[in-house]
Order: structure tokens, then sequence, then C-alpha cells
């Protein structure tokens, strides 16, 4: 089975995107050194995600509009299904989405707090 990374998306006071990671997939610590070949391929997805982080967050801060402010409503009865229908996005098994939740919920309560 394929690893999920999930993401939280949400648009801070200033109007600026904010990218949350959740990682639902591994429950613990794994600070092993890294070998030569995996050292190479940081390097190289480090550059990658540096060279498209600005296009990336245009797209998520789209989608997140669209979401925020129910543009998908007039065909669409929630967000969910516009990403399926036109975006090509998949549902998740009910193990992830549990998992996600959880951490959504953690991460939801500690950004109150900070308010």
């Amino acid at each position: 089975m394929p690893k999920m990374m999930v993401l939280a998306v949400h648009v801070d006071a200033a109007g600026e995107i904010v990218i949350t990671p959740i990682d639902v997939e591994h429950e613990d610590d794994d600070q092993r050194d890294l070998s030569a070949t995996e050292l190479a391929d940081k390097k190289n997805l480090d550059e990658t995600y540096t060279a498209s982080e600005g296009a990336m967050k245009m797209a998520l801060k789209a989608l997140y509009r669209m979401f925020d402010q129910r543009l998908y409503r007039e065909k669409f009865r929630n967000f969910e299904n516009i990403c399926f229908a036109l975006y090509g996005t998949h549902r998740i098994d009910e193990m992830t989405a549990t998992k996600t939740k959880a951490r959504i919920k953690k991460l939801r309560a500690e950004l109150e707090e900070q308010v």
C-alpha cells in the first residue's frame, strides 16, 4: 500500500497560506544516518521543492479560497466532490482518515490556543 502524506492548509491573519504536514504514516522517530544516495536524493528534492514552492502555494491558496467561499456549491454538494471530479483527487482509506482527523483536531486546538 502506498504511503500517504497529508497536508492541512489554512490562511493566516495576514492572508498568507500556511501548510502544515500531518504525518499519519510514521509512529516513531527514525533518525538513522542517511546513505550517500539518500543525501543526494534529499538535496535534489529540497531544490525541487524550493523551485516549486511559490507555484504550489498559489495553487493551494486557490483551492483554499474555493473551499472557504464555497465556490463549488452551484454544481457540487461539497468541496471533496469537486476535487474528486475535476482535480483527480481520491478518497483515503478509513484508518488513514481516522488518524488524520485526530491529528487535525489536535492541531486545530493548538492553533486556537495561539490566538
